[in-house]
């Protein structure tokens, strides 16, 4: 009876304060860019032009050589697109730190969040939402994806939307669980540790917009385990798409992304409970969100 009281107290939680908690995260971060417009407007134009930029390189190499490998211009393109907007995505709902944790743990700023009255998921959830000054890489994906796809050869059915949406969803699953298992590690090296997490991501968002083939069993291994680079865009594209020799199951993201939640919010747990136990030496108010 007491489980049945709680699992009821959760999804009423979950139903009433995370659309309310969205509703103030919009509310909070349109005020900031309305306090200063012409600075907003250079951000998201600099967004925009920016994280697309990050994999230009992949898509210039394609193009003077009419594809990568066995990747097709169009095909690329897909890839960069797909990539974008799962940058877009975490930039959307899980800014001010919150994807790097890390900093917030190494910081001692988690404090923050275990004072509010309110359970530590919905903060988690919820506290990086940021849908305007985040809009401009989901809009930049979109549109790259959508050109992509009126030049690519595929049957896009109600059946290839519903898979295209579990792997796009299953990407920012996978990179949000390394993300938390790697910067899990500032609840013992506070310092350190955020500088790992750090690389991890700059790994993620570096390699995600190249497609991987060929690398080597060992070496891809790692990028869609310990480092998934390979599961920001490479191994949904080759999915989605049909890239490739062998076919890449539509479901390997998604179960890649559901281990790595696993271990992510394992990781975390132990971790939580050391910091509940001897807390942090270290303290800045630094980079979270006032």
């Amino acid at each position: 009876m007491a489980d049945g009281r709680q699992q009821a107290h959760t999804t009423w939680w979950f139903l009433t304060r995370v659309p309310a908690r969205y509703s103030l995260g919009f509310r909070m971060d349109l005020a900031f860019v309305l306090r200063s417009p012409g600075l907003a407007i250079y951000y998201l134009a600099l967004d925009a032009i920016l994280i697309p930029a990050s994999g230009a390189t992949t898509f210039l190499l394609a193009e003077r050589l009419t594809g990568l490998g066995s990747w097709s211009v169009a095909q690329v393109t897909f890839l960069l697109g797909y990539a974008t907007l799962v940058e877009g995505i975490l930039a959307v709902a899980f800014t001010y730190n919150v994807s790097h944790i890390s900093r917030r743990i190494g910081r001692g700023q988690f404090d923050h969040l275990l004072v509010q009255p309110q359970p530590l998921w919905l903060s988690l959830l919820s506290e990086g939402f940021a849908p305007v000054t985040g809009g401009a890489a989901v809009a930049m994906g979109i549109a790259i994806l959508a050109w992509s796809i009126t030049r690519l050869p595929l049957d896009t059915d109600i059946a290839w939307w519903g898979f295209f949406l579990a792997n796009l969803g299953a990407s920012v699953v996978a990179v949000l669980g390394a993300m938390f298992a790697w910067s899990s590690l500032a609840f013992w090296a506070p310092v350190a540790a955020e500088e790992v997490a750090t690389n991890v991501h700059e790994a993620l968002t570096t390699l995600g917009v190249f497609p991987l083939d060929g690398l080597g069993t060992v070496l891809t291994a790692g990028l869609v385990t310990a480092v998934p680079a390979g599961l920001v865009a490479w191994l949904p594209a080759r999915a989605l798409l049909g890239v490739g020799a062998t076919a890449t199951p539509l479901w390997a993201t998604p179960a890649a992304a559901v281990a790595l939640a696993i271990i992510g919010a394992a990781t975390f747990r132990v971790g939580l409970g050391r910091y509940r136990s001897v807390g942090s030496s270290r303290y800045t108010d630094f980079g979270h969100r006032r």
